[in-house]
């Protein structure tokens, strides 16, 4: 069983009910935009990504695509590590950190049953109202590193996503951000091993419609 893993606070949710439910994770996928080795729409660097998993001691699969990379491309690159972790692994479940987005669900579900294994949703259905103070209650912590600036105020950026729950959400967004108004970190809380010690700095980098902002190490 393997984790399709952003660095957010979503698939930290659906890492959380696996275990829960007892089920043994091998190892986290996250996708990587060329040339920069970002998180695809999170924008946080592949060296933040690799913290977490050894915070998590589980090993880190990484998949390439490039900026301008196509569906044919990124399914390309998904069925090629898929093959890969199959003859290694013998791979057979992948889960995913959706919520309620049924088209995204549907062709996620239509890739991984042609690489010949099973997809799950571990936290689809959940109310996200109830999943966000989850995580909070539970004492994940997590900035917020992307924003939709047609959907969420620019000055989110850099703040912690607890604030955002408590004292800030607009009345349109979606407290998980599950239709793409924000995007997070996760660098505290019970799965790790230690807090991962990073804060946001510098200013915000403007995309055509997402700001971002980096993430460094706390000296």
């Amino acid at each position: 069983l393997m984790l399709f893993w952003s660095g957010g606070k979503d698939s930290m949710l659906a890492l959380e009910v696996l275990c829960l439910k007892r089920l043994k994770v091998d190892g986290l996928i996250s996708t990587f935009t060329l040339p920069h080795m970002r998180v695809t729409m999170h924008g946080v660097r592949h060296i933040w990504i690799q913290v977490q998993a050894r915070s998590l001691n589980l090993p880190l699969y990484p998949m390439y695509t490039g900026e301008r990379a196509t569906n044919e491309d990124y399914e390309k690159s998904f069925f090629t590590l898929i093959r890969i972790l199959k003859k290694k692994l013998n791979l057979e479940f992948l889960a995913f950190g959706d919520i309620f987005l049924e088209d995204i669900r549907r062709y996620r579900e239509k890739l991984v049953k042609q690489a010949g294994i099973t997809a799950l949703f571990p936290i689809w259905g959940y109310r996200t109202d109830k999943l966000s103070h989850y995580f909070i209650k539970r004492g994940y912590r997590a900035w917020i590193t992307a924003v939709d600036r047609t959907r969420l105020g620019i000055h989110w950026l850099g703040k912690e996503y607890r604030e955002l729950i408590e004292h800030g959400l607009p009345a349109d967004c979606d407290p998980c951000g599950e239709n793409g108004e924000f995007h997070t970190y996760v660098f505290d809380g019970p799965l790790f091993s230690g807090k991962i010690n990073v804060k946001p700095t510098g200013n915000p980098v403007h995309g055509e419609f997402y700001s971002f902002i980096e993430l460094s190490a706390v000296r």
